[in-house]
């Protein structure tokens, strides 16, 4: 939106950043619920992938094998791949990314005419830049709401893959005991 900045009224475009700060600040504040909550997500899901992944080797290590023992084995160490794709994508939503906040300090105002020239000018290009920020921020929002999902989703498919997995191991070795016969 092109408007002739002579045009804009001081206290508007005052209003116009205010708000601008306002929208960033509540961004940074819904990253923080996002970051808490992939957080939470990672922790759980790397104790179950872990606990998995133990109970299946113990499974395969002791004694006495049984076709029930290994195909409960496998079972456990496909939930345990799955669960760990889910842990993937959590801490993917944690990572590091960078982050824009309000305000503004005097190496990054773009010229002299900014801060020489009259005072609306500035405020427009400050208006300007909240909105390339405030735009930067929702993207980073939407990539992180998009790698939790993922990581629900996995979740949601990990029983699933394990009994698909644990049915076919317990079938497989059912089939090759009675060709042993």
């Amino acid at each position: 939106m092109k408007i002739d900045p002579e045009k804009i009224e001081p206290d508007n475009i005052r209003e116009v950043i205010r708000l601008s700060e306002l929208y960033l600040d509540g961004t940074i504040r819904f990253a923080i619920a996002a970051d808490a909550r992939a957080q939470a997500l990672a922790g759980m899901f790397a104790g179950a992938t872990t606990a998995l992944a133990a109970g299946g080797l113990t499974l395969l290590l002791a004694q006495g094998l049984s076709l029930i023992r290994v195909s409960l084995a496998a079972a456990a160490l496909a939930a345990s791949a799955s669960i760990f794709l889910g842990l993937w994508n959590a801490v993917r939503a944690v990572r590091p990314v960078d982050f824009n906040v309000a305000g503004n300090y005097l190496d990054r105002w773009n010229s002299e005419a900014d801060l020489c020239g009259p005072i609306y000018k500035a405020q427009i290009g400050q208006a300007e830049v909240y909105q390339e920020q405030i735009n930067e921020n929702r993207k980073v929002l939407l990539q992180t709401t998009k790698d939790i999902e993922a990581a629900l989703e996995v979740l949601k498919w990990t029983p699933i893959v394990a009994l698909a997995v644990g049915s076919v191991a317990y079938a497989t070795g059912s089939v090759m005991s009675l060709c042993k016969m």
